[in-house]
C-alpha cells in the first residue's frame, strides 16, 4: 500500500509542478489571444496541489516522507526505513 501511496504522491507532485510552470504562459496567452486553456489548467493545478498536500501529510504521519524525498533526489534511503519495510513485510 505504501508503494501505491508513494507513486501517487510522485504523480501529484509532478502534476503540481508542471501545472505551475504552464500557468504563467497560459495566462499571458489568455490575455493576448483569448486562450481558453487557463481555467482547466488552474483546476488541474489546484487538484494536484491539494492531492500532494494530503498525501504529504499522510507520508509524514506514517514516517516515510524523508525516504521519498531521498529517492527523488537520487540518494539512498536511510537504514531505519529499510528495517521498517522488512518488518512490515514479515
Amino acid at each position: 500500500m505504501r508503494k501505491t501511496k508513494e507513486t501517487l504522491l510522485t504523480l501529484f507532485e509532478a502534476v503540481a509542478v508542471v501545472g505551475a510552470l504552464l500557468l504563467l504562459p497560459c495566462v499571458l496567452a489568455d490575455l493576448v489571444f483569448d486562450f481558453a486553456l487557463t481555467e482547466p489548467l488552474t483546476q488541474v493545478l489546484l487538484f494536484g496541489t491539494a492531492s500532494t498536500a494530503i498525501l504529504t501529510v499522510m507520508a509524514i504521519r506514517e514516517g516515510w516522507y524523508a525516504d521519498h524525498l531521498a529517492r527523488l533526489a537520487g540518494a539512498e534511503p536511510s537504514r531505519s526505513s529499510e528495517q521498517d519495510r522488512r518488518a512490515d513485510k514479515g
